[in-house]
């Protein structure tokens, strides 16, 4: 069996590549079986190909002497084995409560930030990669998790063997396999608590539905989930390849100018779709925050009057035109690139322009602060992720404590604020909450009041130091 599981996870590797002679391979080590089994592995693989391999362990704060424990299982599981070890520790319970999201999604933040600096450190980027235990489990309860919350192809075929530099060796076995294999060669392993605890989203599916799809529906269900998540992925590779090729039958690009001609319209929607699709990433230089509904929106101008235009994220407008339509970067020029900060609560993010200072105290009466670029706010009051970043569909100013949000979009017409710099001003935000225009108004909602207990203090910065 063990040598049926090592020769699967070896071939698998081999076929696409995985890891090349040369390279140097960042395993993410938690102390679980997952990891511990795919750490065994890449040490055995390193007699196949040359490689350098070490581990990276991050320590979560969440399980106190228990979490110490698995550190320094690793720690010595990594000296019997001859693999550098590093550790980092970062408190997650306290970041989730700063950044206004549950522990699982917080922690999951802090590891990528750990493993992209660390890999940021070892210099050549191509020849790094990042080694992450997800298994066939992973990718049915990943399915389950995108498809209840909303997603399109690309969601439900999320975790594939080699995603830029993240690579995962063991997504070819089921996690019944891994902990076979583990029995088998006599390999220890630590079992985390928090894994059996029912609070957490993924926990849920991985404890109660997916076990229930298995018993009641079809014992296989695992295998054939990661089965059509690989169909999908390959599905999905092949309409992004054809989107390009009908980009360059019926668009051209000029002077920084996608120009979709009205034959798009006429393909079946898929294909005029990723062709939007391609246009719109080619333009902004990534994909992330391109919606369904942005796309849906561009290909329904070809149906409008010339002249109609549409505002899309990262500066971008789609306009009709006689020829079709035009996607193009909003008048402006280069301060109109969208951007979005994460705000950690105390810190420090850098922005274009200078950067937001926050800091965090108790409220006991003091004088409210009334600079310009020094603003107080109920911290209590501010409900969801802090950023710093520029507007976006949707967003919206409370004017007072209890009154009507007010669109910001409405917000700046009624101010006469020109249209040429409500693209540049930067927002702190909670989702779609405006909490500060910053060198402008506050929101309403999260000012600070007798019953303030605690205070976040925001300052704006310009890039000489001075407090604007």
């Amino acid at each position: 069996m063990t040598q049926t599981t090592q020769s699967k996870v070896f071939s698998d590797m081999d076929s696409c590549g995985m890891i090349l002679p040369g390279d140097t391979v960042i395993a993410g080590v938690s102390g679980g079986a997952d990891s511990v089994a795919m750490l065994a592995l890449l040490v055995r693989y390193q007699s196949r190909v040359r490689f350098r391999l070490e581990v990276l362990h991050v320590h979560h704060q969440i399980r106190g002497e228990e979490a110490d424990q698995d550190e320094e299982f690793v720690r010595m599981l990594c000296r019997k084995w001859s693999v550098p070890f590093s550790s980092r520790h970062a408190d997650v319970p306290g970041l989730s409560v700063q950044w206004k999201m549950g522990e699982e999604e917080a922690g999951r933040l802090v590891r990528r930030q750990a493993f992209d600096e660390a890999a940021a450190g070892l210099g050549d980027k191509g020849k790094v990669k990042i080694a992450l235990a997800h298994h066939r489990n992973d990718v049915a309860e990943t399915m389950l998790f995108h498809l209840c919350r909303g997603t399109g192809i690309r969601g439900l075929a999320s975790i594939r063997p080699v995603q830029g530099n993240r690579i995962r060796p063991l997504l070819s076995l089921r996690r019944g396999e891994i902990e076979e294999f583990l029995a088998a060669e006599g390999i220890p392993y630590r079992t985390d608590s928090s894994n059996l605890c029912q609070d957490y989203t993924r926990n849920r599916i991985r404890g109660g539905i997916l076990p229930l799809l298995e018993q009641y529906v079809n014992p296989q269900t695992v295998d054939h989930m990661a089965e059509a998540s690989r169909r999908l992925w390959e599905a999905e590779d092949y309409l992004r390849e054809t989107g390009k090729r009908r980009l360059k039958e019926y668009g051209r690009r000029e002077n920084g100018i996608w120009l979709l001609e009205n034959g798009l319209s006429a393909l079946p929607g898929v294909e005029s779709s990723y062709a939007v699709r391609e246009a719109l990433e080619d333009l902004a230089g990534r994909s992330k925050d391109f919606q369904s509904c942005h796309i849906d929106q561009i290909i329904a101008l070809f149906g409008k009057q010339n002249s109609r235009r549409i505002c899309l994220p990262y500066g971008l407008e789609a306009v009709r035109v006689y020829e079709g339509i035009e996607l193009l970067s909003r008048p402006g020029g280069e301060q109109k690139e969208e951007f979005c900060v994460p705000l950690l609560v105390p810190g420090t993010a850098q922005i274009p322009g200078g950067k937001i200072k926050a800091a965090l105290f108790p409220y006991s009466g003091q004088q409210i602060s009334e600079k310009k670029y020094t603003k107080w706010f109920d911290y209590d009051k501010i409900q969801g992720i802090l950023c710093c970043r520029t507007r976006r569909s949707g967003d919206y100013l409370p004017l007072s404590p209890k009154g009507p949000d007010k669109l910001l979009r409405r917000y700046f017409i009624d101010s006469r604020i020109p249209s040429g710099e409500r693209d540049t001003i930067p927002l702190i935000a909670a989702d779609s909450h405006v909490i500060w225009l910053v060198g402008g108004r506050i929101s309403g909602r999260c000012k600070v009041s007798p019953d303030t207990t605690m205070v976040l203090e925001l300052t704006y910065i310009t890039p000489g130091g001075d407090k604007g």
